[in-house]
């Protein structure tokens, strides 16, 4: 048995627990000792509650936290222009002390930006 492919083995199945019971579930960093018999883990589930048919887990987490940063439930993939480039909002570092908001390049790729830029560039 080996343990190198638990993650993704891991995510399958985290899967069906997410619909399941509402929940959004991360599994963050992996430990693997030397002796490669065991392994150590954080596990995060986050209660996102049921969820529409139109909604997806990354949705429901944004809906819950919205209103913490002074966002709208309906700011979710919404464009903002910053330097004159499109960003989608979609989603929040809760962990982050500035740079909260996560939003989505044209191109796909992710970063990080405060929630008053965001804000800014939705006028």
């Amino acid at each position: 048995m080996t343990l190198t492919n638990f993650r993704e083995d891991f995510k399958v199945m985290a899967t069906m627990l997410e619909e399941q019971y509402g929940l959004s579930i991360s599994l963050g960093t992996i430990n693997y000792p030397p002796s490669g018999t065991q392994f150590s883990c954080k596990l995060t589930a986050l209660n996102v509650g049921d969820l529409a048919p139109t909604d997806n887990v990354e949705q429901a987490e944004f809906n819950i936290n919205a209103g913490r940063f002074g966002f709208l439930k309906t700011d979710y993939n919404r464009i903002s222009f910053i330097y004159g480039k499109p960003y989608k909002l979609v989603g929040f570092n809760l962990n982050a002390r500035k740079n909260v908001c996560l939003v989505s390049s044209a191109q796909g790729t992710q970063y990080v930006m405060d929630a008053q830029s965001i804000q800014d560039g939705f006028k």
